[in-house]
């Protein structure tokens, strides 16, 4: 089936949609490095820092960044310099691409290993499919650089076809057995602690709160990972369209989960705030004390952060999803 769609001009559409995505991605990338370093108190002590998600994020941010001034080199040369096709440029911007999915994924791993208290079973199957994308992405690299076989002809886009292909199952695994995970310690809590209590409305927003942060990003990476896995099998020009937006959509996802999360902190630790403050002003004279069995808390902690172990049922530990 041939395709209608020029080369060129998907190459110049995909730097148009990269660049539109790389501005929203910019805003979440400074707002989110900011929150990692500093508090609503002041600069966070180094001791504080979240180290692993920093490395992570200033690593999405300068693969993204050298991805689209690879694409702006490779315009200047086609249109200003007038030369042909320059095969480092072309072989390195699609290794750039990968690699970023790659990041995106193992950190969706990481944060369904902690949600789930460190439970190997959990993540074994996306974790060797992980590792097989691995094998395909070196590989892949590897037969661009040497052969530099269009993207859309040859054994290509079969490979690369497998590729997104195992990128989607990760990211619809993982994210179903997180939200499995919270919606599972939602159920419990609303069994231990009863019907038509505040304390239970207050679990069940936050943890209701969690699952919408991770759907909604997950959910439109995973189209455009979904797209892009479309176009390789249609052996379509415009995965260079889905490729612009995919290295982009990994790093605002990533962004604006740790965004939203350190957004709901705040909110929680204002609400207790202004809580304690109530009840200190109240004089509730005598009390009556009545012993009562522990309940299950539900600590919002990041990812990097040491993590808490699950040993009962009716405790869990939500992470920065």
């Amino acid at each position: 089936m041939p395709d209608h769609l020029n080369i060129v001009t998907a190459q110049i559409a995909g730097f148009f949609v990269t660049s539109v995505l790389y501005g929203f991605y910019l805003c979440t990338f400074f707002q989110c490095l900011y929150i990692l370093v500093r508090s609503k108190s002041g600069w966070r002590a180094s001791s504080d820092i979240q180290w692993g998600l920093v490395v992570v994020t200033l690593a999405l941010f300068l693969n993204g960044t050298f991805n689209i001034s690879l694409g702006l080199l490779r315009l200047i040369q086609q249109f200003s310099l007038h030369m042909g096709p320059v095969a480092w440029v072309n072989t390195v911007k699609f290794s750039t691409v990968n690699l970023q999915t790659m990041i995106g994924e193992g950190v969706m791993i990481y944060r369904c290993f902690h949600v789930w208290g460190g439970n190997w079973v959990v993540i074994t199957p996306p974790l060797a499919l992980w590792f097989a994308d691995l094998g395909i992405a070196l590989w892949e690299s590897w037969l661009e650089g040497t052969t530099h076989t269009p993207l859309t002809s040859g054994s290509f886009p079969t490979t690369a076809s497998v590729f997104w292909g195992l990128i989607a199952t990760i990211n619809i695994y993982t994210t179903g057995m997180i939200v499995y995970r919270i919606w599972d310690a939602r159920v419990d809590a609303r069994g231990y602690m009863g019907t038509g209590r505040g304390a239970q409305s207050t679990k069940m927003t936050r943890l209701d709160s969690i699952i919408r942060i991770v759907v909604d990003s997950a959910l439109g990476y995973t189209l455009v990972s979904f797209t892009l896995f479309l176009s390789q099998v249609a052996r379509s020009n415009a995965l260079y369209i889905a490729s612009g937006a995919e290295i982009q959509a990994v790093g605002i996802a990533f962004n604006l989960i740790n965004i939203r999360v350190a957004d709901l902190r705040n909110e929680e630790q204002e609400a207790t705030r202004i809580a304690n403050n109530g009840k200190a002003e109240v004089n509730t004279g005598p009390q009556i004390r009545f012993a009562t069995a522990s309940v299950p808390t539900y600590e919002l902690s990041s990812t990097f952060a040491d993590s808490q172990q699950t040993q009962e049922k009716g405790r869990a530990s939500c992470s920065s999803v």
